[in-house]
């Protein structure tokens, strides 16, 4: 869905259009911070007695270890 979009905007900004689409496949992979997340997620919601908060509360700080890896790594390969 925003393959093109990213792609475009690589094209326009004169970029290599890899990295563009490197760094959006790994970001639509790193949804920790909801159970929706990913359908592992939703198999222990229930049954581990979760709550959405707890999804969060350790799911933000992974997703923003997971951004700043992603934009050092492929800054490093890609750019």
């Amino acid at each position: 869905m925003f393959f093109p979009i990213a792609y475009d905007a690589a094209l326009t900004l004169g970029c290599d259009p890899m990295a563009f689409c490197m760094g959006l496949m790994v970001s639509a992979a790193s949804s920790f911070a909801t159970p929706i997340g990913s359908p592992t997620h939703m198999l222990v919601y229930s049954p581990g007695g979760y709550r959405f908060v707890d999804f969060v509360r350790i799911g933000l700080p992974m997703n923003f270890i997971i951004l700043a890896a992603n934009v050092f790594i492929v800054s490093l390969l890609y750019l």
